[in-house]
């Protein structure tokens, strides 16, 4: 008798290891109706901005702005024929103030003082980041920074920059310290 359910116990086990096991399949599929709704949602949110910032720009008639192909737009207050632009590695100081699109001040210069970064080795928001590197010592320059290069949908610590907003940051180079090689 014991052979008997042994026999039946081992061809049990050999019907069901020869059975085909498929694929489980999502209970949902609102996972990606989710991601649609995000792209439509940020494609929107991307051209509120860029109308906000057309507009900031066409208001400001008497300036010409240039396109960095880093994502921002920006045009010089002083520029200097003469000089270099840092590079990965040096240090620069430099005072930053910080404006809506409507131009109320949102940081003084004074209130965030003189700033010291050493280019690619810290953290600045990518709009400093990359718009220091086009300035050389003595530059001032107005960047005209849209949320995805400044303080995204967070904002900032304070919450005097909003989420998603672009804004106008003021910047002065005031010295380059050379990486030593």
């Amino acid at each position: 008798m014991k052979n008997k359910w042994i026999v039946l116990l081992g061809f049990f086990f050999a019907i069901c290891a020869c059975t085909k096991q498929e694929a489980r399949r999502p209970k949902s599929h609102s996972s990606s109706k989710k991601v649609n709704e995000t792209i439509e949602w940020y494609s929107k949110m991307v051209a509120h901005e860029n109308a906000l910032i057309e507009g900031f720009i066409k208001r400001d008639s008497l300036h010409e702005y240039q396109n960095s192909q880093k994502g921002f737009w920006y045009r010089y207050l002083s520029k200097k024929r003469k000089g270099v632009s840092p590079v990965k590695g040096d240090k620069v100081l430099f005072e930053q103030a910080i404006f809506s699109l409507k131009g109320e001040i949102l940081y003084s210069a004074e209130e965030l003082g003189l700033q010291e970064y050493s280019i690619d080795k810290e953290y600045v928001i990518k709009g400093v980041r990359e718009g220091i590197k086009l300035l050389k010592e003595g530059e001032e320059v107005l960047f005209v920074l849209p949320s995805f290069v400044a303080y995204r949908s967070k904002g900032d610590d304070k919450k005097r920059i909003g989420s998603n907003e672009p804004i106008l940051t003021r910047i002065k180079l005031i010295n380059i310290i050379k990486e030593k090689q």
